[in-house]
């Protein structure tokens, strides 16, 4: 790894590994979810910073797997709140992912899982891009149709100043 990872992150992740491990403070899960988040964003927004293209290739293939799992979380949302010591288990499983490492579970899963997945099924979701595509211009053409500009009182605007002048004239009667 390229970027130099300041000893109060290394310490931080130590500190949250021991919490989990051990299974102290359950209450803290909020702050572990918080520490896979910020450590990441942390080294993102330094890593668009700099020119290194590793970085930010590893930093690219962490955001992918943390929106991957996102997605998965919420799907199977009740069988894994379920599982005893699921907090545990993801908190872990997110901090390999951010590991200072080579070996760290991004590039794994990434290049392991995401990377054939996406490739084998490119050609589907570029084909239903270009029919979403199509078919967003058909609905603005058909919402928002080109009208040619009318004069400054619409056919609308003159019947409903018809109709009021009728209504005065009845109650003016009356």
């Amino acid at each position: 790894m390229s970027l130099p990872v300041s000893r109060f992150f290394q310490a931080l992740n130590a500190l949250t590994a021991l919490v989990v491990v051990l299974g102290y403070g359950a209450s803290l899960f909020p702050l572990i979810n918080v520490i896979v988040f910020l450590y990441p964003a942390y080294f993102s927004i330094i890593t668009i910073e700099n020119d290194n293209e590793e970085d930010k290739l590893k930093w690219l293939m962490y955001w992918v797997i943390y929106a991957a799992f996102a997605i998965f979380e919420c799907a199977a949302r009740i069988l894994l709140y379920v599982l005893p010591a699921y907090d545990k288990l993801k908190s872990l499983f997110l901090m390999w992912c951010m590991a200072p490492v080579d070996w760290n579970g991004s590039h794994i899963i990434y290049m392991n899982i995401i990377r054939p997945f996406f490739y084998k099924h490119k050609p589907m979701v570029d084909e239903l891009d270009e029919k979403i595509t199509e078919a967003i211009d058909n609905v603005k053409m058909g919402v928002f149709p080109t009208v040619e500009p009318e004069s400054t009182t619409s056919s609308r605007q003159k019947t409903s100043t018809k109709s009021i002048h009728s209504i005065f004239r009845r109650a003016k009667n009356k």
